[in-house]
């Protein structure tokens, strides 16, 4: 998991999309607290990467700079 904070990206890698799916999951459970969103909101903001062992979380909405 790698965390960058300033665009508010985390990233969950696994050998498999179960396992980074196991990964995202275990985050958001242990930081509940902290993140004061369901884990339904939670797996809204995830995106699942082509090869499907990258499991990417924006907590801010990425901003279209077309608009």
């Amino acid at each position: 998991m790698t965390l960058t904070p300033p665009q508010g990206v985390l990233k969950f890698t696994g050998r498999s999309r179960l396992e980074a799916k196991r990964k995202a999951l275990r985050f958001w459970r242990s930081h509940q607290g902290l993140l004061h969103e369901s884990m339904q909101d939670f797996v809204k903001r995830c995106t699942l990467s082509p090869d499907e062992k990258e499991i990417t979380y924006r907590r801010y909405p990425v901003l279209d700079p077309s608009r």
